[in-house]
C-alpha cells in the first residue's frame, strides 16, 4: 500500500486544522485597527503640524512628505506591516521619480516640501495658485509646475509619461 492511499483521507482534515490554527486574535486586532482608520474607503490623513507656505515661482518638481509629527500620527492609524509596505513602496517610487526627473528634465528644479502645509505656485502672469497638502489623500506625492500653467499633481507610478506630457504641453 502506498503512502497516498494510506493518508489521503487525513489531508483534508490536516488542511482544515492548519487554517483554524493560522487564524488568531492578532490579525483580528490589526484588521479592526485598520478599519477604524478608514473613512469612506480611504485612510484619513493626519493634519500637518506646520502652517507654513512653500513659494514656487520657477519650473519645479515639488515632492511633498509628511512632517515628523504627522508621520507618527499616520503610523498609529495602521498596523506596522501595512505601514512598512506603504513606506517601502513610496520610498522606491520617490527615488525613481527623482532620478527620472533629473535625467530627462535637468532644467526642472527639484524641491522638497517637508515642513510646509501649503504650496503657493506663483505664475508668470502674476496670479497665484494654492495647494493645501492636508487635503491631499496621499501622505507623499509630487507636483510639477512650469511657471505658466496650473500646477499638476503627478501619479508617482507614471512619472515619466505624465511629467513629459506636462512640460511638453500635450
Amino acid at each position: 500500500m502506498n503512502w497516498y492511499a494510506k493518508y489521503s483521507a487525513a489531508v483534508p482534515l490536516m488542511y482544515l486544522l492548519f487554517i483554524m490554527l493560522s487564524c488568531n486574535d492578532t490579525h483580528k486586532e490589526n484588521s479592526t485597527k485598520a478599519k477604524s482608520a478608514i473613512g469612506q474607503g480611504r485612510l484619513i490623513k493626519p493634519a500637518s503640524s506646520y502652517q507654513d507656505t512653500l513659494s514656487v515661482s520657477i519650473p519645479s518638481a515639488v515632492f511633498y512628505y509628511p512632517d515628523s509629527v504627522q508621520l507618527l500620527k499616520y503610523k498609529a492609524l495602521i498596523d506596522s506591516n501595512a505601514y512598512k509596505s506603504i513606506d517601502h513602496e513610496f520610498y522606491y517610487q520617490l527615488h525613481y521619480a527623482h532620478i527620472a526627473i533629473q535625467k530627462q528634465w535637468p532644467s526642472v528644479r527639484i524641491l522638497e516640501c517637508k515642513q510646509h502645509r501649503y504650496i503657493r505656485f506663483n505664475k508668470s502672469d502674476g496670479s497665484n495658485e494654492y495647494v493645501d497638502l492636508d487635503t491631499k489623500g496621499d501622505i507623499y506625492g509630487l507636483f510639477v509646475f512650469d511657471g505658466k500653467k496650473h500646477a499638476e499633481q503627478i501619479d508617482l507610478t507614471n512619472v515619466e509619461t505624465q511629467v513629459g506630457f506636462y512640460f511638453q504641453g500635450k
